[in-house]
């Protein structure tokens, strides 16, 4: 391991992890080891949504009409053009919109007119911060409305929140909860974050379960179904290596887990051995031969167990800081190229060591 790697994760890292996170358990008065990003009764109730498809549609064909051949191939001019036309913005928040550029390139299953006409319709409104608030932001589904109740210089609850409006659509209030979140925070992470892998603010168990699907099935069917909001994607290829039944009651016993620990800020012993068992079973078919597949897995799921305890907020720091994290990037191309040493095959049966960041 490199020593600069090293001492630079002793000081972002640890301190981060063991100061920040330590403080906001004492902070909230509860075991939970963040405040909410989001809050989690805030969703769609099958009324209109304020941008629908068919608007969408009529939005984007007056843009071509008004500016000539325009083409939602250009993301930056996609951006753009939504931020300038929107009058609820700020010139801060068009910069951080904006941002989001090459994100929306390199998602190829996004619905573009949705998230064009969405940011061309999209408003902030900022809240005082209360410290009894159980989140620092939400995004309100229906009225395409983001409502700030914190943020800090760097707009990562914004950002959070901003992606949510983005990747809207008819379907994809029907995602679950655990993984909705857990994709937007990974592609938060991925795209915009100085540390990726250190997932230390919030939904690093919903994290570490989108990253194993990501290995089960691949980023880019994860993708999909996150773009589309059908989960069926996924299931499709569950079944392939698991059947039909199988592959559904997996993704059903996934969301139960994820719901009880909402709810009890703690996970059955039955609901993860559920887990476990199947998940270990489709790995063994898919991948007769040990690669990196089961390095990473077996990281996830050892952070995953610890739902299960009694606190698993805290449980969750001491992991990280007893293991440090994982290197391996599952969207952002430049995160592929510029840690393509750490995000390679095992070679020869030989562990890459390199891929796990010790403190």
């Amino acid at each position: 391991m490199k020593d600069l790697k090293k001492k630079n994760l002793l000081s972002a890292g640890k301190t981060a992890i063991s100061l920040t996170l330590l403080m906001a358990l004492t902070y909230s008065g509860s075991n939970h080891y963040i405040l909410q990003k989001y809050n989690t009764k805030n969703i769609f109730n099958n009324q209109k949504l304020k941008v629908t498809e068919e608007e969408a549609d009529e939005l984007f064909e007056t843009l071509q009409k008004e500016s000539g051949n325009y083409s939602l191939d250009d993301e930056r001019d996609l951006i753009l053009t939504a931020v300038i036309e929107n009058p609820n913005l700020t010139d801060t928040e068009r910069e951080v919109i904006f941002d989001l550029a090459t994100l929306i390139e390199e998602m190829p299953s996004i619905n573009k007119r949705m998230a064009y006409a969405n940011l061309k319709k999209l408003d902030i409104k900022y809240h005082k911060y209360d410290s009894s608030a159980e989140h620092l932001g939400d995004y309100n589904y229906l009225e395409n409305v983001i409502n700030i109740y914190w943020d800090n210089e760097n707009h990562d609850v914004l950002r959070h929140e901003i992606l949510h409006s983005v990747f809207l659509n008819m379907n994809t209030y029907n995602l679950p909860t655990y993984f909705r979140e857990g994709v937007t925070e990974l592609l938060e992470d991925e795209y915009y974050s100085e540390e990726p892998y250190w997932e230390n603010t919030s939904y690093p168990y919903e994290i570490a379960m989108v990253k194993i699907l990501c290995d089960m099935v691949g980023s880019d069917v994860v993708l999909k179904a996150y773009c589309d909001g059908k989960m069926e994607i996924i299931e499709k290829e569950l079944a392939i290596y698991l059947g039909k039944e199988e592959a559904k009651s997996y993704l059903d016993n996934i969301q139960k887990m994820f719901e009880q620990y909402e709810k009890e800020n703690s996970v059955s012993i039955e609901y993860m051995s559920d887990f476990l068992e199947t998940t270990n079973s489709f790995l063994v078919k898919k991948y007769p031969e040990s690669n990196e597949v089961f390095d990473s897995y077996q990281y996830n799921k050892e952070l995953l167990i610890n739902m299960k305890n009694s606190n698993p907020g805290i449980d969750y720091v001491n992991y990280l800081i007893e293991n440090g994290y994982y290197v391996k990037p599952y969207f952002s191309k430049e995160l592929k190229e510029k840690d393509k040493k750490h995000y390679q095959k095992e070679i020869e049966g030989t562990i890459t060591v390199e891929s796990i960041v010790k403190l």
